[in-house]
């Protein structure tokens, strides 16, 4: 047996995850606030991209410091190793700040119990260097911290050195140096679906079925072999050669020392502080793209461009870097190779008259993958492109204005559908639908727009798409505020009185954009017919001498585009 094994990794992650539904059945779901999360790597958006959401257990507030590092100091280690090295571009990572009452964790078998937000202890189902953790607790700190799309694996480091951690749907690691080959190991299982590569038991060994684990087979004859496209001709079935990295047949994997297969002669699907090997790594790289295509965005939105006359459109396709190359892009139009990169421009003499069909065929063709039948690694992005007489553009869309002092950024859609625009004209008027202000081109196809030096006012703005057969309608109209000028009245103030013989003393809070307010006093609920008055900028007001009766009263507040709503009602009774 291999001395460094952790103690029979497979009957320790089944009896950790055993333990660790116990707790989570017994624990008592925690409610409080979010927990502080740190973005430490992204790369896309969480709905194309493997998320790793780290978590920490067992770090006070004096260690969240320490706890920084110590995450810092795994993950480097953990990126080290291939394929994770090459495919980090495609994960985003976050660390969720856990902050424990106690510094450690539990150690039963020396009578150490520690209070920690998580509750991390070793001697899990009585194996020493097994941590479990409370899943509950666990899920309670995603739950409040990350949204579900962005928790597709998630660690948890405890401050502990003592070596030790488990697997399952949580990994768990101290933070001795050598626990990361443990996480690595188990995320060969809950990633990449991989089985245990050894062969001593328990768990019991089983050959009833077909494993559906790629990293082991049945199977004796070359072409049903699952890698066998890694397997060289000269190499002999069964293998047995003791070299590394030598794709093959070797007896033994599974927990079964015979009846079932293994592609190398090691792993680390079987041994700790190896690497994965080929046909393993090539597995983890099509689990990674199950979360996230080689395929970020393209333009123009839509399904259907026409070029026409003398025009030409911009296609484009985004795609991911990755550590040392990027997947590559084909153009294709109706299936016929016509160029590569990111980018085509067509133009009309280049599509025939007629709808065709214009494919982005987008290939990460990395030499650690040479079986994909479910083209996990390849993705398309197709338009229906259409020749013949160039019309005027459709109106761009989804406007939107933001202002920074007297800075302006406008950005919109380009059009769906409909000829390309060659460039967009941009209208702002001092009323909606008037372009009095402005009016003129970008002589640009960026749907983008920044200007400064913007005087202080209201702007009606906006865009319009432009080619050599005219202009299109105009897309939605948006407002322009600029220099710190109202976009309208107040929100309603909240007021409070309090009454002491015939002294009464109002008091409310200030609205943002509130520059004055209006006092308004009645005898019944609803009037004003004994106060109404500008009493200004100041959030309070005293009136003295107040004669006895009941009164109704409320106030509101102004600025220079009206009067808000009226606060709450306040019953003032003077005796």
């Amino acid at each position: 047996m291999i001395a460094e094994r952790f103690e029979r990794i497979g009957r320790a992650r089944r009896a950790g995850t055993i333990v660790a539904l116990a707790l989570a059945f017994t624990a008592i779901a925690a409610i409080g606030s979010a927990e502080p999360v740190t973005v430490l790597q992204q790369s896309g958006d969480a709905s194309n991209r493997l998320d790793l959401v780290v978590l920490g257990d067992g770090y006070t507030a004096a260690e969240l410091g320490k706890y920084a590092s110590d995450v810092a100091t795994f993950l480097a280690a953990v990126f080290q190793q291939q394929p994770w090295a090459e495919y980090r571009p495609l994960m985003n990572i976050y660390r969720v700040d856990v902050t424990s009452a106690e510094s450690g964790a539990s150690h039963p078998e020396n009578n150490v119990t520690k209070n920690t937000a998580l509750s991390a202890a070793y001697n899990c189902s009585g194996i020493q260097r097994l941590i479990c953790v409370n899943i509950t607790a666990v899920n309670n700190v995603l739950s409040r911290s990350v949204s579900a799309t962005q928790r597709d694996l998630v660690l948890v480091i405890v401050n502990d050195s003592v070596y030790g951690g488990s697997g399952g749907a949580v990994a768990v690691a101290s933070t001795h140096a050598a626990a990361v080959e443990l996480v690595l190991h188990e995320s060969g299982h809950t990633l990449g679906l991989l089985a245990d590569e050894y062969t001593d038991q328990p768990p019991v060994c089983s050959v009833l079925f077909e494993p559906s684990a790629a990293n082991v087979t049945m199977q004796t004859q070359r072409g049903a072999i699952k890698w066998t496209s890694w397997i060289d001709a000269a190499t002999p079935m069964p293998t047995t050669t003791t070299a590394a990295a030598v794709p093959g047949l070797y007896l033994g994997a599974d927990y079964c020392p015979t009846g079932k297969y293994r592609p190398t002669y090691n792993s680390k699907m079987r041994s700790l502080g190896v690497p994965y090997e080929q046909i393993n790594s090539e597995q983890l790289i099509k689990r990674i793209y199950n979360f996230s295509a080689p395929l970020d965005g393209s333009s123009p939105s839509g399904t259907s461009v026409s070029v026409s006359g003398g025009g030409s459109t911009t296609f484009q396709v985004t795609v991911p870097a990755l550590a040392t190359h990027s997947p590559t892009v084909t153009w294709q139009i109706d299936g016929v190779t016509v160029a590569t990169g990111t980018t085509l421009v067509a133009t009309a003499p280049s599509v025939p008259s007629g709808a065709h069909t214009l494919t982005a065929v987008i290939q990460d063709s990395t030499a650690m993958v040479r079986n994909d039948p479910s083209r996990v690694l390849r993705a398309t992005r197709s338009w229906t492109v259409s020749g013949g007489t160039q019309t005027a553009p459709d109106a761009p869309a989804s406007l939107t204005v933001s202002s920074s002092g007297s800075s302006v950024t406008l950005t919109w859609t380009a059009p769906a559908t409909g000829s390309a625009p060659r460039e967009y004209v941009i209208e702002a008027g001092s009323a909606t639908g008037q372009a009095d202000l402005a009016n003129f081109a970008t002589g640009t196809t960026s749907t983008a727009f920044s200007t400064s030096g913007v005087g202080a006012g209201r702007y009606y703005v906006r865009v319009r798409s432009s080619n050599a057969a005219g202009r299109s309608a105009a897309s939605n109209e948006a407002l322009l505020v600029v220099g710190g000028v109202c976009t309208g009245p107040p929100a309603a103030p909240v007021l409070s009185a309090v009454t002491a013989g015939s002294t009464v003393t109002l008091s409310w809070s200030v609205p943002s954009g509130a520059t004055s307010f209006v006092l308004e006093a009645g005898s019944a609920t609803g009037l004003s017919n004994l106060a109404n008055t500008d009493v200004g900028g100041t959030p309070s007001y005293v009136a003295t001498g107040v004669g006895a009766g009941t009164y109704y009263v409320r106030v509101r507040a102004k600025n220079s585009c009206g009067t808000g709503s009226p606060s709450n009602e306040t019953t003032v009774t003077v005796r």
